[in-house]
């Protein structure tokens, strides 16, 4: 036998190999309930990197100064009475 008798293979656009992440990227999309609880899951990580600039103040600290304030532009929603951010609580 020769490789003259073989002839030339032609390569089809269905016949080209899917790389594995190409694979798991298309079987997640498939499955709306997995893309959900990732996008959930995705949230709460950056919620939680993003914390300190979102409450700022000690949550545990008391300020006897700023005992039951209502609410300002420093505390959206006011001091509980330990003079605690009630939204960073």
């Amino acid at each position: 036998m020769t490789d003259a008798a073989l002839g030339p293979i032609a390569i089809t656009a269905s016949d080209e190999l899917e790389s594995p992440a190409r694979r798991a990227l298309r079987r997640l999309v498939a499955r709306k309930g997995a893309v959900v609880g990732l996008v959930v899951i995705a949230s709460f990580i950056v919620l939680a990197v993003f914390a300190p600039l979102i409450s700022p103040y000690d949550p545990i600290a008391t300020s006897w100064t700023l005992v039951r304030k209502p609410p300002s532009g420093l505390h959206w929603f006011g001091t509980d009475e330990l003079g605690r951010d009630i939204f960073g609580a």
